[in-house]
């Protein structure tokens, strides 16, 4: 998987640089052979103005006509703003003097297409899968989609590349011919082709996310201005229903104020705190939380026999805290009624890193693994989507980056591309560790599952000029 670095520059160039190019009469995309009221129309216009696709001719797009191989080719270029490469002869049907060789050979060099076969074949149509395939490949998740990663889909005539194609299903780049056929074979349009792109588009070229963030010790003042919420954690619920408060409350609430976001309190509890009144135990909570402006709850050690309880106990804060901020906390692995949970609450804050996995006495378990967090996304009911904020863990084995970068100066330092992500080998263990870029990965999954933010898991842990704030901004 690759990094992917300066979204925000990549947009200002694309829309100004290829905008450029685009002829002044199709600019508006104004084709004279595209109704106004056509069910592409929209997109095809939207596909020129940021220079994403050019008509035929000045004044016709080509709408019907077939999408050939070697056009898709240099609309991806486009769309991921590549420099082209120079020519290598690469395919023998790919000569040097054709329009598109080197879209083609670029797009090969970043992993879109492979030399298995000897011909690109620039001219034929494109298919459907061939399309769907090769935008997953360069979005960077051409290792991933050969993985078995359980993804349910609906197209019973998919029977090659199905691992691209669920993955191209979850994304939501792709919709079948009807509700269970996806006709692989059959080719694609070029306004197909552009509805198809522009989908991915709105995703990929989103916003930044919001950002919340735990705060384990409330005597760190850092600035960590731009969060929408800071979480004070430390707060605790026992069976009995008694409520620990966090230390440093009064002065993590002052912090708060000044740097404009809202003051959380957290609180976990473990599983036998759900057996208890919900309304009572919710009381409790709530009169804990005085003086903040909402509650992040994490539960601990749940069984699938305890999650309506887990509802309960939400349902009941929710009526007590109608208008604060309400978190809740959930694993990948747990047993939730998540859509129940994000009609109550206003934000599920997702964990997605497995439980430390042991090799040869090497830790093979990175933190929030890229096939975990599709797995986990792709299973979230899309009534919950919405309430999605992925968490990301900023300590590494207990150590913060400062550790990390103690232990990175006398240890050599791995990139595992499969994972994404940094580790280092020290005294015989893997520490995994995030950077700016395999931060800047996990954005982009959630930009294109839809999801608009993350938490780090404990922002204490963080230095001053911390890459992973880099990372996130």
């Amino acid at each position: 998987m690759r990094h992917f670095r300066s979204l925000a520059a990549c947009i200002l160039a694309l829309t100004l640089t290829l905008s450029l190019a685009v002829p002044a009469s199709a600019a508006s995309g104004s084709f004279t052979d595209v109704p106004a009221g056509h069910w592409a129309a929209a997109e095809i216009r939207r596909s020129v103005q940021v220079g994403l696709i050019q008509g035929e001719t000045a004044t016709r797009f080509g709408l019907g006509r077939s999408m050939t191989r070697g056009a898709f080719a240099s609309i991806l270029c486009r769309f991921f703003q590549w420099e082209l490469v120079d020519y290598q002869d690469f395919f023998p049907d790919v000569p040097k003097d054709l329009w598109c060789c080197q879209a083609i050979e670029t797009a090969l060099v970043h992993g879109t297409v492979t030399t298995q076969a000897d011909n690109f074949r620039p001219g034929d149509p494109i298919t459907r899968e061939e399309m769907a395939v090769m935008l997953v490949r360069a979005l960077g998740y051409g290792s991933i989609s050969g993985l078995d990663l359980g993804l349910s889909c609906p197209f019973t005539d998919v029977r090659t590349n199905q691992g691209y194609l669920a993955l191209a299903y979850h994304l939501g780049i792709v919709n079948g011919t009807s509700a269970t056929t996806f006709s692989p074979d059959r080719s694609a349009t070029r306004e197909q082709a552009v509805v198809m792109l522009m989908r991915i588009y709105d995703r990929y070229y989103s916003a930044a996310p919001a950002k919340l963030g735990f705060v384990c010790d409330a005597a760190r003042k850092e600035n960590w201005t731009g969060f929408t919420d800071l979480i004070l954690s430390g707060g605790r619920l026992s069976a009995s229903g008694v409520v620990t408060a966090p230390k440093g409350v009064d002065d993590f609430l002052v912090q708060c104020r000044l740097q404009g976001s809202q003051a959380i309190l957290g609180v976990t509890a473990d599983a036998a705190a759900l057996s208890g009144d919900p309304t009572l135990q919710a009381s409790r909570v709530v009169s804990a939380a005085d003086g903040f402006g909402g509650v992040a709850l994490t539960v601990s050690g749940m069984t699938a026999k305890q999650r309506d309880n887990l509802t309960a106990l939400v349902t009941a804060l929710r009526q007590l805290l109608p208008s604060q901020r309400l978190l809740v906390s959930v694993d990948a692995n747990g047993s939730y009624d998540l859509a129940a949970l994000a009609a109550q609450c206003d934000g599920l804050l997702l964990s997605t890193t497995p439980a430390p996995v042991t090799k040869n006495g090497i830790r093979v378990a990175p933190l929030e693994p890229p096939e975990e967090i599709i797995r986990a996304l792709a299973s979230v009911p899309a009534s919950a989507r919405n309430k999605l904020s992925l968490t990301l863990s900023t300590a590494a084995d207990g150590c913060t980056e400062a550790d990390v970068a103690a232990l990175a100066a006398k240890n050599r330092s791995y990139y595992s591309d499969r994972y994404a992500q940094n580790y280092l080998l020290a005294n015989g263990a893997a520490v995994w560790y995030h950077d700016a870029a395999s931060v800047a990965e996990r954005i982009q999954l959630c930009r294109l599952f839809g999801i608009g933010s993350v938490c780090l898991s404990d922002l204490s842990a963080l230095a001053p000029d911390s890459s992973i704030l880099k990372g996130i901004r």
